[in-house]
């Protein structure tokens, strides 16, 4: 395995467990209106980002019902996704897996958007998904191209 693969699957691993962790969060709050997660710190209230209109359907507000999962849920399957692929070096699933990376770091950018000038609050967990989402298309495009020019030697 590459360590451009290891990169990829630990960012993914990491992503998950706080997907996962949000979602318990969540599920924790519906239940328990006096629980307080660990995320609340001081002034910055990951709790209020959870709960907000813009936790499920990524944000996008105008999606029909069906498709206002929660953000966490998404990032659940999405992120199992990332996992399976990114011990793949074929070419052709490496490029699924940038495009895939690509689009979770432009949502990553309205979601932090969102989350700063909307919602206007910090969630730590949040943050942290968008830097290894990041992290993660960086890393799965350098892995691109040195399949691409060990490809292109061989040829």
């Amino acid at each position: 395995m590459s360590k451009h693969s290891k990169i990829i699957l630990l960012s993914s691993f990491l992503s998950l467990i706080v997907s996962i962790y949000t979602e318990y969060v969540k599920h924790k709050m519906h239940e328990d209106k006096d629980y307080i997660p660990v995320c609340d710190i001081n002034e910055y209230k990951c709790s209020k980002v959870m709960t907000s209109e813009y936790s499920v359907g990524f944000g996008l507000t105008f999606l029909p019902e069906c498709l206002q999962l929660s953000n966490s849920l998404y990032g659940i399957v999405f992120y199992i996704i990332m996992i399976a692929i990114s011990l793949s070096d074929n070419i052709i699933v490496v490029e699924i897996q940038l495009f895939l990376a690509s689009i979770s770091s432009w949502l990553s950018i309205y979601l932090a958007y969102v989350l700063y000038y909307i919602i206007q609050d910090v969630c730590i967990f949040c943050v942290l998904i968008y830097v290894l989402n990041f992290i993660t298309v960086i890393v799965t495009y350098k892995k691109y191209n040195c399949l691409k020019s060990k490809k292109t030697k061989r040829h």
